[in-house]
């Protein structure tokens, strides 16, 4: 039987608890997850790429068999190259459905067999997106539920050299 490979993909832009609990689920249905830190041109980020990956790496490390990596170019091709079954989605709200169902259909469309599971988080968590802890920290407020404990010292150094 050959090793179920989740990927889950995603700017990371911080690290979220809920993007913690996506990867936690997604180890009950597969033998091994990748997160993949992706790097989008088009858009601007708070932390950079290694600021990502080393906090997706202290974060996760003792989740199980989560591997790491940085990701360049479309998430259905890197997908294929790591030998992935799947894709993994995280939905916070139902709102989130119609984009991430497009986006399953695109990836779909350009490796033809590619599933994407969605998965819900947790009810404790469907409020917290990135661009919110954020907007919170810049703002003066609490983050501390949030993120994760490597995440939240990273991302308080950074945001606070800004001022």
């Amino acid at each position: 039987m050959s090793e179920r490979i989740g990927l889950f993909a995603g700017s990371f832009d911080p690290l979220t608890l809920g993007h913690v609990d996506i990867v936690r689920k997604a180890l009950t249905i597969f033998d091994r997850v990748i997160v993949l830190v992706a790097d989008d041109p088009f858009k601007r980020y708070t932390l950079t790429g290694e600021d990502r990956l080393a906090i997706c790496r202290a974060d996760l490390a003792d989740l199980g068999d989560v591997n790491v990596m940085r990701g360049h170019g479309l998430t259905a091709q890197m997908a294929r190259e790591l030998g992935a079954c799947a894709l993994i989605r995280g939905l916070r709200t139902a709102a989130d459905f119609n984009d991430e169902y497009r986006m399953a259909l695109v990836n779909e469309n350009i490796v033809p067999g590619l599933e994407t599971v969605f998965l819900l988080t947790d009810p404790v968590n469907c409020y917290i997106s990135s661009a919110m802890v954020k907007s919170l920290l810049i703002s003066g407020g609490n983050i501390d539920q949030m993120v994760p404990p490597h995440c939240l010292e990273v991302i308080k150094a950074k945001l606070s050299k800004k001022d």
